[in-house]
Protein backbone atom coordinates (compact mmCIF):
# COMPACT_ATOMS: atom_id res chain seq x y z
CA UNK A 1 0.00 0.00 0.00
CA UNK A 2 1.06 3.56 -0.57
CA UNK A 3 2.18 5.45 2.45
CA UNK A 4 1.74 9.15 2.97
CA UNK A 5 4.09 9.93 5.88
CA UNK A 6 2.62 12.40 8.32
CA UNK A 7 5.92 14.25 8.48
CA UNK A 8 5.74 14.85 4.73
CA UNK A 9 2.62 16.99 5.09
CA UNK A 10 3.00 18.20 8.66
CA UNK A 11 3.28 21.87 7.65
CA UNK A 12 0.27 21.79 5.34
CA UNK A 13 -2.94 23.67 6.05
CA UNK A 14 -5.30 20.71 5.74
CA UNK A 15 -8.34 22.99 6.06
CA UNK A 16 -7.22 24.91 2.96
CA UNK A 17 -6.31 21.65 1.18
CA UNK A 18 -9.88 20.35 1.59
CA UNK A 19 -11.50 21.23 -1.74
CA UNK A 20 -14.69 19.14 -1.71
CA UNK A 21 -18.11 20.29 -0.49
CA UNK A 22 -17.62 18.24 2.68
CA UNK A 23 -15.08 20.87 3.68
CA UNK A 24 -17.80 23.48 3.22
CA UNK A 25 -20.00 21.72 5.75
CA UNK A 26 -17.13 21.26 8.20
CA UNK A 27 -15.85 24.83 8.07
CA UNK A 28 -18.86 26.87 6.92
CA UNK A 29 -17.33 27.66 3.51
CA UNK A 30 -19.05 27.96 0.17
CA UNK A 31 -16.27 27.43 -2.39
CA UNK A 32 -15.78 23.63 -2.36
CA UNK A 33 -16.71 21.40 -5.27
CA UNK A 34 -17.52 17.71 -5.65
CA UNK A 35 -16.78 17.87 -9.38
CA UNK A 36 -12.98 17.82 -9.06
CA UNK A 37 -12.47 14.05 -8.67
CA UNK A 38 -10.68 14.34 -5.33
CA UNK A 39 -11.26 15.75 -1.84
CA UNK A 40 -7.88 17.24 -0.92
CA UNK A 41 -5.12 18.93 -2.94
CA UNK A 42 -1.70 19.21 -1.30
CA UNK A 43 1.35 20.81 -2.93
CA UNK A 44 4.66 19.35 -1.78
CA UNK A 45 8.12 19.61 -3.37
CA UNK A 46 6.95 20.45 -6.89
CA UNK A 47 4.43 17.62 -6.75
CA UNK A 48 0.66 17.83 -6.38
CA UNK A 49 -1.02 15.16 -4.26
CA UNK A 50 -4.70 14.59 -5.01
CA UNK A 51 -6.38 12.65 -2.22
CA UNK A 52 -9.77 11.02 -2.65
CA UNK A 53 -11.43 9.85 0.57
CA UNK A 54 -13.78 6.87 0.53
CA UNK A 55 -15.66 5.89 3.70
CA UNK A 56 -17.46 2.65 4.46
CA UNK A 57 -19.99 1.81 7.13
CA UNK A 58 -18.47 -1.42 8.30
CA UNK A 59 -15.32 -2.59 6.58
CA UNK A 60 -16.28 -3.87 3.15
CA UNK A 61 -12.79 -3.21 1.74
CA UNK A 62 -14.26 -1.96 -1.53
CA UNK A 63 -15.12 1.38 -3.04
CA UNK A 64 -16.51 2.86 -6.23
CA UNK A 65 -15.10 5.66 -8.31
CA UNK A 66 -17.18 8.11 -10.29
CA UNK A 67 -16.42 9.33 -13.79
CA UNK A 68 -14.56 12.46 -12.67
CA UNK A 69 -12.47 10.49 -10.18
CA UNK A 70 -11.48 7.99 -12.89
CA UNK A 71 -10.54 10.77 -15.31
CA UNK A 72 -8.33 12.53 -12.77
CA UNK A 73 -6.73 9.27 -11.62
CA UNK A 74 -5.97 8.25 -15.22
CA UNK A 75 -4.35 11.61 -15.93
CA UNK A 76 -2.25 11.39 -12.75
CA UNK A 77 -1.13 7.86 -13.71
CA UNK A 78 0.51 9.06 -16.94
CA UNK A 79 4.29 8.77 -17.15
CA UNK A 80 6.21 11.82 -15.94
CA UNK A 81 3.12 13.27 -14.27
CA UNK A 82 3.90 15.62 -11.41
CA UNK A 83 0.61 14.61 -9.81
CA UNK A 84 0.09 11.76 -7.33
CA UNK A 85 -3.44 10.44 -6.83
CA UNK A 86 -4.20 8.26 -3.81
CA UNK A 87 -7.37 6.89 -2.24
CA UNK A 88 -7.74 7.06 1.52
CA UNK A 89 -10.20 4.36 2.59
CA UNK A 90 -11.81 4.91 5.99
CA UNK A 91 -13.64 1.93 7.51
CA UNK A 92 -16.12 2.50 10.33
CA UNK A 93 -15.67 6.28 10.53
CA UNK A 94 -18.45 6.59 13.14
CA UNK A 95 -17.01 3.85 15.36
CA UNK A 96 -13.58 4.99 16.60
CA UNK A 97 -12.79 1.66 18.26
CA UNK A 98 -13.19 -0.17 14.95
CA UNK A 99 -12.12 2.59 12.57
CA UNK A 100 -9.32 1.76 10.17
CA UNK A 101 -7.57 3.92 7.57
CA UNK A 102 -5.80 2.57 4.48
CA UNK A 103 -3.88 4.73 2.02
CA UNK A 104 -4.26 2.99 -1.33
CA UNK A 105 -2.41 3.64 -4.59
CA UNK A 106 -3.94 5.27 -7.62
CA UNK A 107 -6.30 2.58 -8.98
CA UNK A 108 -5.33 3.57 -12.55
CA UNK A 109 -1.59 3.13 -11.95
CA UNK A 110 0.71 0.13 -12.19
CA UNK A 111 1.34 0.62 -8.47
CA UNK A 112 -2.19 -0.69 -7.82
CA UNK A 113 -1.44 -4.06 -9.46
CA UNK A 114 -1.58 -6.73 -6.76
CA UNK A 115 -3.07 -4.27 -4.25
CA UNK A 116 -6.48 -3.44 -5.74
CA UNK A 117 -8.78 -5.81 -7.61
CA UNK A 118 -11.27 -4.71 -10.25
CA UNK A 119 -14.40 -6.44 -8.99
CA UNK A 120 -16.18 -6.89 -12.27
CA UNK A 121 -19.10 -4.55 -11.82
CA UNK A 122 -17.99 -3.06 -15.11
CA UNK A 123 -16.82 0.19 -16.53
CA UNK A 124 -18.90 2.00 -19.12
CA UNK A 125 -17.25 3.76 -22.09
CA UNK A 126 -18.62 5.99 -24.83
CA UNK A 127 -17.11 7.03 -28.15
CA UNK A 128 -17.72 9.22 -31.17
CA UNK A 129 -17.43 7.91 -34.70
CA UNK A 130 -14.92 9.63 -36.88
Amino acid sequence: MTTVPRERFQNQDIDAAWVSKNGNEQFGRSHGSDDLGFDFRVEYRKQTWLIEVKASVGDQQRFEMGETEVRVARKAARPRSSTRYVVVYVANPHDPENAHIDVLPNPMSAEADGVLDLLGEGVRFGFKRR
